[in-house]
């Protein structure tokens, strides 16, 4: 009996509840922070199986994938408000997890703001967050949308998973 190819996943923007979650986002709308964080850590399971990782909000194991969201601004975000969400996901997370349980990985962090989202590594040995450019998906500092860009999201997304699954993470 012949095995078929295994069954494709969906993607994030075709599985109705994360749908439903970033429908809820516009910028320009002063949402709460819940449908944010709601749509990022749906969006990380969808990606990431809990039968193989864990999603945790804060103080996991290893945080491989860190992600530091912001509800939407009156606006589209500021280049100063960018920078803050950046300096918070790369100084009050990362840097934070990896001097708490050593450098033992690279690490990808997603600054998000509403829908919004820039991309980021942590190279181990290294104290600065860059842009995540080394997948070829993304160009320097690019910003992405959780609707309008749902292609280049899901396969950066893919790409991570794949580099983790790897061990390519761990240099």
């Amino acid at each position: 009996m012949q095995q078929g190819p295994p069954p494709q996943t969906l993607r994030y923007y075709q599985c109705p509840p994360i749908q439903r979650y970033i429908t809820e986002i516009a910028i320009g709308q002063h949402q709460p922070q819940k449908p944010v964080d709601h749509a990022w850590q749906n969006i990380l399971q969808h990606y990431f199986r809990t039968s193989h990782y864990s999603v945790e909000r804060n103080n996991g194991f290893h945080e491989v994938i860190v992600v530091e969201a912001k509800k939407p601004t009156g606006r589209a975000p500021t280049e100063h408000k960018w920078n803050g969400v950046r300096q918070q996901l790369q100084k009050d997370n990362m840097l934070a997890f990896r001097n708490r349980l050593d450098n033992v990985q690279t690490m990808y962090g997603v600054a998000a703001v509403g829908s919004r989202a820039r991309f980021y590594v942590l190279f181990m040995n290294q104290n600065v967050l860059v842009s995540d450019t080394q997948d070829g998906i993304l160009a320097n500092d690019e910003v992405v949308d959780l609707r309008d860009d749902e292609q280049n999201i899901h396969l950066l997304l893919e790409a991570k998973l794949a580099r983790i699954n790897n061990c390519q993470n761990n240099n």
